[in-house]
Order: C-alpha cells, then structure tokens, then sequence
C-alpha cells in the first residue's frame, strides 16, 4: 500500500516535470518563430487587449509613430509653426486643439530621453506601460473585400492571437511582417528607443540632438556621447536596449466590427490617454524626489533647523501657502531658497551638483551634502531673530499676531486696516503687510543673502562681503526702522516702513512686489531679483555696482502712464532722455 508521503512526493515531482516541460514547449515555440510574443489576454467590457514585455531595440524595430497614421482621418490641420496635425476626433465640444489631434513627434526631446536611460545607475530609470494599435494593410482599406464582407464588417480581428491554454488567457501573439504597430500612448518612449538603437549603431557612439522636423543638429552641447557615461564597454548601452518595457496590444479592428466603429473606438482611446491623463505638479514632485540634490539639500535643511522644525514656520502640505495658511514654507518654498543661495552648485563650482545639462550628479552631491549646510541655515537664523517672528510665535497668541494679520495688506482698498479697535480702545485685528510672509518675499531675502553672505561658493577670489551674525544684524535694523510708523502722521511723508505695509508708497516693495492696481503679489523672478538687489543695496556697504541701473529699474516698476510714486505717495512727472528716465527715484537709506 502506497502511503500518503510517497502520493505526496510523487505529486509534487509530477507537477516539476509538468513546469519543466511546459518551460521547454514554450521557449521551443519562440525559437520556432522570433515574430510570436508571449502574452496574457486581457477583457475589458467592451473591448480586449492583449499585454506583453517587449524589449527597448525590439520595440524600436516593429513601433511606428501614430501621427504617422492616415488612418485616422484624411483631414489635416496645420499649427503656428506650420505643422501638419492628423485630425483624431472632429468634435465641436472639444475645444483644446491637442485633445483632437495626434501631436507630432517632439524631436529634441530625445537627447533628453535617452540621457535619463543612460543614467541608469543614478536615477533607477524606469518607462511606463506603453499602448499600441495592432492594424494590417488589409484592415486600414475601408473597401478591402478580404477584410470587410458586404454589410461592411471586419470578418477577423486584425489582431492574431493563438492561445496555448483552454480558456485562451494566455498564448502568441504575432507580431510578423504581415502586422503594423503603432504606438497610440508611448510616442516619445519610442523615440528615445530608437534614439539608443541610433546611438549603438553610430560608428563613432554619438547621438545628435534634432530640431522640430527631426534633423539632426550639429552643436556640440547637444551631442551625447557614450563615452561622457563612464561606460567600461560599449555592452552596457546593449544591456539597456535589452531591457524590457509593458506594452498593451489593442486590435485596430475587432471582428464584427465596421470600419467607421473601429476608427471612433481607436479616437477614443487617444483621447481618454491625452484627457484623463495630469501632469503632476511640483509640490506633488518636490515631496517624493528624492534624486534632485537641491530638493534632498531641502529636506536635510527642514530636519537640521529648530526654526525650520516649528510647525508654525514650516508645513508637509503640498500646496503653497495661501493668505490664510498657518505657516510660511513648504518644501517646495525650501528647495526654490536653495537653489538660490546655492546657485554656484550649478553653474559656476568645482564641483558642481548639475552637469551642464542640468542633470543632477547625485554622487557629487552625496560627498558635499553638509558643507554648505550651516551656511544655508544662517538666511533662517537671520530671520528668527526678526521682532514681527518672534510676535508670531510666541505663545498664548495675542490678537494681531496670527499669520493671517502679518500676511494682510495693512493699507487695502485705500482704506488703513493696521490698526482696527474695540470701543474700549482694545486692538481687535492688526494688518502688517509684512513681505517676509509671502513666498516671493523670502526669495527676495534670499538673493540678497546671496549677495551679501554667500559670494561665489569655492571662490576665494569673491567671498560674501558679510558674516551671517552681521547680516542678522542689518536685517532686524532694518525692520526695526520702520517699527514707530504711524499712518496718520506718516502716510504722506518719506519714512521708513522696513518689511511692514507693503502697499504703501513708503515700502520698498511697492510697485516691485506688489501690484498697487491689483493689490496682488506679482509672481516674477526678474522682479524678485530687483527685490533682492534693492534689500542687498540696503543691508550692504560700500560701492553698489550698476546703482544707477536700479534706481532705472525700480522707478518703472512705481510708474502709472507717465508719472512715477515717489517716497511720500506724491506723483512725479517722469522726464525722458531718450531711453533713459533723467529724474529716477533716489535710493533708500542705507543701514
């Protein structure tokens, strides 16, 4: 009598020779036929596809671009530039343009494509599934008799697929000669395969960059070179080629189906990828990446600083602050502070943490990570150390110290709001207008800490012209000097306001920062940097280089029609010579 170890064993060993031979019957089946493709049938409720691996050179080989598809439509439309567009859906609901028609091919993306496959290693380089139509020349003629029958249906898919299992999940599909591949979503995946299959044939393992109508270009900062990736051989470049990327196979035709009903079915799918599909936002990036240097230099920033840490001062959200918002920066906020105050780390240092692509270079960023941390902190412990931050954060709250009242606009709709009181002469709400609680605010701080603190990061030769502590300290007598302003007395005269009442005249920022029309932040960099060089004129010392091209710049910035805002409020009449203003605004003081 048998007993139930050895049934035991005898099932088990069946089922080994059962995987084996199956293993054997399916690489048989594809050395029989490179052309047939292992994949796993797919039902959806209205329609099936079928979804297989296919390696970067095979896809570059039998993939086809689906603008290229005069399928579609025969109706052309032509862009600005002069670009043909095959028309997907005539919709008149539609009214994006890139929602009804197929983009042509975006050619200088494909140096850039192939830059981040090549750079593998550094940045775990990874393409999403792509969606490809199956069609046959047969099935793309409305009147081919072979496909078609009389009522004008498909009388086959135009998809083969061959099962190898009784309930047809799973089989071959043929991808020979005989079948077009198109692909539907993935068409710039497709240009950066075939950009890597051009790289390895070239003889001299070069890729020239192409313009919009995909003719190379010969300017040598737009070459990739194998060489500049520190490849030991050329097989590692083959090794990625055989690398494997999802594709989903949809039948151009399904049988049954007409020929008008295939071509609206196929629009949709276009449409759906195109529409559904969002671009994700920098706050959504900035909170995973963890490939940027200056977004890992951010983080770190976050974890080291005590002031940084204050859930009042800094928040996880997304999303950027808002008039209301309870605290002041986000990481996004943090790595824009960064890139910044360490702008040398991409263009101008020995070591810089960006090729000249602007391609990150984790490695060299690893090895420096906390060099230029203390430094960097040094813009926030300047700003703890303000009058209005620390009224902000202390505890129990008083009323005019929440974010909202530091944020507001103390002069509004030509009406004063810093200073609203009971009855009983109690101080019920307390707009400031404070610039350091807007985001471009900080980033104006920012380009003058640059200026004045930082220098030339690694250059001996172009040090800051200031300590950090000296900084602070220029900066806190900066706020502090427009402390005792009082409205009533003050608003026509030419004082100071420090970083308070930034829709006043009296502000530096008025006209810069803030639009006085709108009474809105004016989200500019060149503006910001005027900002920043205005607070750096302010704060430093010494000779001010191009001091008349600002007083130029920040009289436009106040000017309405043909007058400009003086200190006081008052308007004065602008007077030209030639492009130049002969009665700018002065300068104000120094500290």
């Amino acid at each position: 009598m048998t007993s139930p170890l050895d049934v035991a064993k005898t099932t088990l060993e069946q089922k080994k020779q059962f995987a084996e031979s199956l293993r054997i019957l399916l690489e048989e089946a594809k050395n029989i036929n490179m052309d047939k493709m292992l994949v796993t049938k797919v039902d959806n409720l209205k329609y099936t596809s079928y979804v297989g691996a296919v390696s970067f050179k095979q896809f570059a080989s039998i993939g086809k671009f689906a603008h290229t598809l005069s399928w579609f439509t025969d109706k052309r439309i032509k862009n600005k530039l002069g670009e043909e567009f095959a028309v997907v859906r005539d919709d008149s609901d539609i009214k994006n343009e890139d929602l009804i028609t197929q983009r042509p091919i975006k050619y200088p993306r494909q140096v850039n494509m192939v830059d981040y496959l090549l750079r593998y290693d550094e940045n775990d380089a990874k393409f999403p599934p792509i969606t490809a139509v199956v069609l046959t020349s047969d099935s793309m003629k409305r009147e081919n008799s072979k496909f078609y029958n009389a009522d004008g249906k498909a009388i086959k898919s135009s998809i083969s697929f061959t099962p190898i299992d009784a309930k047809g999940d799973i089989g071959f599909l043929d991808l020979s000669d005989d079948f077009v591949v198109y692909a539907l979503d993935g068409q710039h995946r497709l240009l950066a395969f075939r950009g890597l299959v051009d790289l390895w044939d070239s003889p001299d393992k070069k890729l020239k960059s192409k313009n919009n109508e995909g003719v190379p270009l010969s300017r040598e900062d737009k070459i990739i070179t194998l060489e500049d990736y520190g490849f030991d051989n050329d097989s590692f470049l083959q090794d990625i080629l055989n690398q494997k990327v999802v594709v989903e196979f949809i039948p151009g035709v399904f049988k049954g189906e007409t020929f008008d009903l295939s071509i609206q079915r196929v629009r949709s799918h276009f449409i759906d990828y195109n529409d559904k599909s969002e671009k994700l936002k920098k706050q959504d990036i900035s909170a995973i990446d963890d490939r940027d240097p200056f977004n890992v230099f951010a983080k770190a920033a976050n974890t080291s600083s005590n002031f940084l840490s204050k859930k009042e001062i800094f928040s996880s959200v997304k999303s950027q602050p808002s008039k209301g918002s309870t605290f002041l920066i986000t990481l996004v906020n943090l790595r824009k502070l960064a890139s910044i105050v360490l702008i040398d780390k991409v263009n101008n240092s020995k070591n810089n943490w960006y090729d000249n692509k602007l391609k990150a270079k984790p490695k060299v960023f690893k090895e420096e990570k906390d060099k230029y941390m203390t430094l960097f902190l040094g813009l926030f412990d300047a700003v703890s150390n303000l009058n209005d931050i620390k009224s902000y954060l202390e505890t129990p709250k008083v009323a005019g110290t929440k974010a909202l009242n530091f944020r507001s606009l103390s002069y509004h709709r030509k009406e004063w709001t810093g200073t609203i009181k009971e009855e009983d002469g109690t101080i019920v709400e307390n707009n400031k207008g404070n610039i350091l609680f807007t985001t471009v605010g900080m980033e104006a701080l920012a380009y003058a800490y640059k200026n004045l603190v930082v220098g030339t990061l690694d250059d001996e030769e172009n040090p800051g012209k200031l300590t950090k502590e000296e900084f602070a300290k220029r900066l806190k007598k900066f706020e502090t000097s427009g402390a005792n302003f009082n409205f009533e007395n003050d608003k026509n005269s030419e004082v100071s306001v420090g970083l308070r009442h930034i829709s006043l005249t009296q502000s530096i920022f008025y006209g810069v920062l803030l639009n006085p029309s709108t009474e809105m932040m004016i989200v500019k960099d060149p503006n910001t940097k005027l900002a920043g060089d205005l607070l750096t004129y302010i704060l430093g010392d010494g000779d001010f280089e191009n001091k008349e091209d600002l007083q130029q710049e920040l009289t436009l910035k106040r000017t309405v029609r043909d007058f400009y805002f003086d200190w006081d409020g008052k308007t004065v009449k602008i007077e030209e010579d030639g492009e130049k203003i002969r009665n700018p605004i002065k300068l104000p003081p120094r500290i």
